[in-house]
């Protein structure tokens, strides 16, 4: 998962990988500072996995940059329930499709 400001800053990614372990080479082959990895059944994004990718996209954006945070996004399903909204008001991200 990819995120670029309209400034140029980019946040690390998270990344996706198919399985119920992450192994530590996977993550030895991912190096990027400040990124993450997780694993999902298939890899795919799940509502789970977005709430734990929306609290990252805080954690990345320096504090510097003034809340709240807008993120433009696909607005998939997967992308898009009460918690999510939720998180993203505690978080101070607005969420815009």
């Amino acid at each position: 998962v990819a995120c670029v400001a309209a400034n140029g800053f980019v946040v690390p990614p998270l990344f996706l990988w198919p399985g119920q372990r992450l192994h530590r080479d996977t993550m030895d082959r991912s190096i990027i500072d400040g990124s993450a990895a997780t694993v999902t059944p298939k890899g795919f994004m799940n509502g789970k996995i977005f709430i734990q990718w929306l609290i990252h996209f805080e954690k990345s954006v320096p504090q510097e940059v003034a809340r709240p945070l807008v993120l433009v996004y696909d607005g998939f399903g997967s992308h898009y329930n009460e918690e999510i909204v939720t998180k993203a008001i505690d978080l101070k991200i607005i969420l815009k499709k």
